[in-house]
């Protein structure tokens, strides 16, 4: 990822920096002392300083990720990603919406925060996101009468999608913009935005629906034989079949309409 190689190119740059620094360092204390035993014990604290302050930087570092729970997100599948941000972002305010999966123009949310309307295209990837989903979303803030466009991902952007982007006024926020939105909620809120429980809380919602739609009886539609709930599927069955006169039977009791029916003590 872009991330990871602006990351080591930083790194490499650093490198030289201390490199030259400490050249400088030897030569100054050398001209200044004379001595050799001082430059170089110069030197070594000068070194074990640097470690120190880059091994706490590191340590913060992965102490950020871990409170963000970027690598969570980089495990979600596009939908659980765009719910997560549909969440992430109500916490920072805005009214979200998730498009429909089909037919979305290119947009996945829309969000509204003082009387401003965004179109967010939400790429959860393992590559950098290229110049199409710049391009999308543009046209998405045209079809929906946005103000603003943005392109949301977990990870970065090529080069070509930021002059894009730079020219359409085009919001991109990347990798590390995204952790800086999670940890600002986690800092202000007693809410966590971890995204395993968000996303786990999102699946459970979904499988209630599901379960709530596959249950959907009828309280008073029940089998005339043998008094056995039924589906509001059967039960239409039943009612616009004029060979159950008007009556309600279950899927078992439907074969049996037309013999007499047993008496019950």
């Amino acid at each position: 990822m872009a991330g990871k190689r602006r990351t080591k190119k930083q790194q490499r740059e650093l490198e030289s920096i201390m490199q030259s620094a400490m050249v400088l360092l030897a030569l100054s204390m050398y001209l200044m002392t004379g001595s050799f035993f001082i430059m170089l014990i110069s030197v070594v604290m000068t070194v074990a300083g640097i470690i120190v302050f880059l091994l706490f930087r590191k340590m913060r570092e992965r102490e950020k990720l871990k409170r963000s729970g970027i690598e969570t997100i980089d495990k979600m599948d596009g939908l659980q990603f765009e719910e997560y941000l549909a969440v992430l972002f109500k916490n920072h305010g805005y009214k979200t919406e998730v498009t429909k999966s089909s037919g979305d123009y290119g947009a996945d949310l829309i969000l509204k925060k003082d009387n401003t309307k965004t179109v967010v295209q939400a790429k959860r990837y393992k590559k950098n996101v290229g110049i199409k989903a710049v391009q999308e979303i543009h046209a998405s803030k045209n079809y929906y009468k946005a103000d603003e466009a943005w392109v949301v991902t977990n990870s970065d952007f090529t080069n070509p999608a930021k002059d894009l982007a730079k020219s359409n006024q085009v919001k991109l926020v990347n990798r590390e913009a995204l952790i800086d939105l999670i940890i600002a909620i986690n800092s202000e809120s007693s809410t966590s935005m971890a995204p395993q429980e968000v996303a786990m809380a999102e699946t459970a919602k979904k499988e209630q629906q599901k379960q709530a739609m596959r249950s959907s009886v009828v309280i008073d539609a029940k089998c005339v034989v043998c008094d056995k709930y039924v589906s509001d599927k059967v039960k239409n069955h039943c009612l616009t079949n004029k060979k159950f006169n008007g009556e309600i039977y279950c899927f078992d009791h439907q074969k049996t309409v037309g013999s007499p029916r047993k008496q019950t003590v």
